[in-house]
């Protein structure tokens, strides 16, 4: 197992010196430090300004060579700083390999800043922004997809197993039953999303100050099209509890899927970062990452929002709609008090009158509804008073109107409601319950009485009908006074 992370050639000190002063003049390299080395390349600070970059093994060659493609294309479109390729030439090896360098990067991998929790939620926030970015921009064209099947749970979780089973045999590692249960679920969750990704965002690719402040993403050499999952990996294995939800903040909330497939990558690559580790304090960071991704988090909960303070409100049976579209009133001569085409009891008209005033609706709809539903003018309600002398206490006295149309009208036009033309009354009694005499009336037939015959002789006596009358008034019937003949019967007759 050693021999895979074995380098296949050797780079010094002192062979970078001459390679740099024969091909780049304007580098002086008057000091030539070794910075770090991975999987992939070996890294050398010169100068102090320059950052170069030397192949480790043949593998590598053509991941270098598509990162010098695609990061002039992404230059200036990424929050975060990147590596900017500005000088690339090749070593004296047989056969030759390239190299490149550029502006070095400051800060510290993430996996030696032991970084304390207020400075990991800062990380991951920007971390989080970076990759919302990223993950929204066009590929550049000639990148493959996926070429290293790190969207794949089912292989990941294969992997993963292998590289623990080395580990335990090394005594870097105990059984943990979390990690070993997130491995066996390992599956296929479905279809997958394409967009750019970085593809080998791990703990030691991202560069961080001693607060936690990013100063670069750096190895874009597996850069390609697959599932984001491959980059979101990053979030289970550095971040956890508040700094975690801080990232999916900023980046956006996952999948079920793309969780999946993120935790079984972040076991596979972390596995391998133990397993790779040059010096003690580079496993440090991996070690602690393997629980922290297999560990699920608490299950969320929250309190139920608190709803502002609601005025108490009418009972059901007394409540009106706020439109009061097609709301009759209770009609006086209706069959067994009824009403009509409504399923709640009928308020007085009282009630009415201060349920139309009274809103009954919290704070936040009480402003639409007043510019929906402006209150009814005051005319209107002045005209619903309640009739005296009825035997219906609950009635109006336009017994038959019903509210329709209570809603405005567009530019605050005025309210009109139909009117029902009120029924004549005599002027002398103003609450006379008795129909009222139609227009035209027709006269009442005329009695046939035998009229006198003329008679030069002595007629008989004329018999007189006398009606007694108490009290004093018109009469209920006629209208007429007592001491006034009854109508249509002639003085001196009397009535058959």
């Amino acid at each position: 197992m050693m021999a895979m992370w074995t380098p296949e050639r050797e780079i010094g000190v002192e062979q970078v010196r001459r390679l740099l002063r024969g091909r780049f003049p304007e580098v002086e390299a008057r000091s030539v430090e070794f910075l770090n080395a991975g999987w992939d390349n070996a890294v050398f600070l010169v100068d102090g300004v320059w950052a170069f970059r030397f192949p480790h093994r043949k593998i590598a060659l053509d991941l270098l060579r598509k990162e010098m493609t695609v990061l002039p294309a992404l230059a200036g479109k990424l929050p975060l700083p990147i590596p900017s390729p500005r000088f690339v030439g090749e070593d004296d090896g047989d056969p030759p390999w390239p190299f490149v360098g550029g502006p070095f990067l400051p800060g510290r991998e993430l996996a030696l800043a032991n970084l304390s929790p207020e400075a990991r939620i800062r990380a991951a926030e920007a971390l989080g922004g970076f990759l919302a970015v990223l993950h929204s921009l066009t590929p550049p064209p000639g990148l493959p997809h996926d070429p290293m099947l790190r969207a794949d749970p089912v292989a990941r979780a294969r992997m993963a197993r292998e590289t623990l089973a080395d580990l335990e045999r090394r005594g870097l590692h105990t059984p943990d039953p979390d990690v070993t249960a997130l491995l066996d679920s390992a599956h296929d969750p479905g279809p997958q999303t394409r967009v750019l990704v970085h593809g080998d965002l791990h703990l030691r690719h991202l560069l961080v100050t001693d607060d936690g402040a990013p100063t670069g993403v750096i190895d874009w050499g597996d850069t390609c099209t697959a599932d984001p999952s491959v980059d979101l990996s990053f979030a289970y294995a550095a971040f956890e509890g508040p700094s975690r939800a801080a990232f999916f903040t900023a980046y956006g909330p996952p999948t079920p899927a793309q969780d999946h497939r993120a935790r079984i990558l972040a076991l596979s690559l972390t596995t391998m970062l133990i397993a790779s580790a040059p010096t003690p304090a580079h496993r440090k960071e991996p070690q602690a990452a393997l629980p922290r991704t297999a560990r699920l988090p608490p299950p969320f909960s929250r309190k139920p929002p608190q709803l502002p303070h609601q005025p108490p409100m009418l009972p059901p049976s007394r409540r009106i709609p706020l439109n009061l579209r097609k709301h009759s009133i209770r009609r006086p001569n209706s069959r067994n008090n009824r009403v009509n085409q409504h399923p709640n009891p009928p308020l007085r008209i009282s009630e009415l009158r201060t349920s139309l005033l009274r809103t009954e609706h919290p704070p936040p709809v009480q402003k639409r509804i007043q510019r929906r539903n402006p209150p009814l003018p005051l005319p209107f309600l002045h005209n619903l008073q309640e009739h005296p002398h009825s035997r219906h206490r609950r009635t109006a006295q336009r017994p038959r109107m019903v509210i329709t149309h209570c809603m405005p009208q567009r530019h605050n036009r005025p309210l009109h409601l139909p009117r029902t033309p009120r029924l004549p009354q005599p002027p002398h009694h103003p609450h006379n319950l008795l129909p009222p005499t139609p227009p035209n009336p027709t006269p009442p037939p005329t009695p046939k009485h035998p009229e006198p015959l003329p008679s030069s002789t002595s007629s008989p006596p004329a018999v007189t009908c006398t009606r007694s009358v108490v009290g004093s008034g018109p009469s209920p019937r006629t209208g007429q006074s007592p001491s006034a003949p009854a109508t249509g019967i002639p003085h001196g007759h009397a009535q058959p």
